[in-house]
């Protein structure tokens, strides 16, 4: 799953409109229990990603 700020998820309290920076860091996955700190914003993981593929075409 992942969050989208501008739905924000209702179910554990988060309102939506609410970047993930701003949910308290005790926060933990709804669907698998895991806490705030052990994910990776997307974003990075794209980045992460994209910085791989073109290293092993070089």
């Amino acid at each position: 799953m992942i969050y989208k700020p501008v739905v924000g998820n209702p179910d554990s309290g988060i309102a939506p409109g609410t970047a993930f920076a701003a949910i308290p860091d005790n926060w933990e996955c709804p669907i698998c229990g895991a806490t705030k700190k052990t994910f990776i914003p997307y974003q990075e993981i794209v980045l992460a990603y994209n910085w791989l593929r073109a290293l092993c075409k070089s």
